[in-house]
């Protein structure tokens, strides 16, 4: 695919994700699939580099467990 192809896949995917999480605020939902992540040092990642086919890849690859550990109240404080 080429990279508009691969962007606009990774649209679908969080186009999805949004209407299934309505309450949810956008940086949130790019944590949640994992869009923006932090690395084995405890940093978050730079990934600005990334080619989409890669970002797509990750995105499909990784579980997306961290959508069921959302706190209902923003006492809460939660990582993925």
């Amino acid at each position: 695919m080429s990279r508009q192809q691969n962007n606009l896949e990774i649209l679908k995917i969080l186009n999805k994700v949004i209407l299934q999480n309505p309450d949810m605020r956008f940086v949130q939902l790019l944590w949640a699939l994992n869009i923006i992540n932090i690395d084995n040092n405890g940093f978050i990642e730079d990934r600005f580099y990334e080619e989409s086919d890669k970002t797509l890849e990750f995105i499909k690859r990784k579980p997306n467990i961290c959508l069921l550990q959302i706190p209902k109240n923003k006492s809460n404080r939660y990582h993925c």
